[in-house]
């Protein structure tokens, strides 16, 4: 395929209208090795892992 000749699988503009969420907040908040992030009305947590192995 061509590059440019498909449309993005999703637009930024085109998401923002169905769901309301280019006016929700977006805060962190960490807690040890967790960041809470809420956003609108769903809050996500992320946990800082490193995994090592050989």
């Amino acid at each position: 395929m061509l590059a440019g000749s498909a449309a993005p699988l999703l637009s930024a503009s085109i998401a923002a209208f169905g769901d309301g969420s280019a006016g929700w907040d977006f805060k962190t908040k960490r807690d040890g090795d967790r960041v809470t992030i809420p956003f609108g009305p769903e809050t996500y947590v992320v946990v800082d892992v490193l995994i090592h192995g050989g």
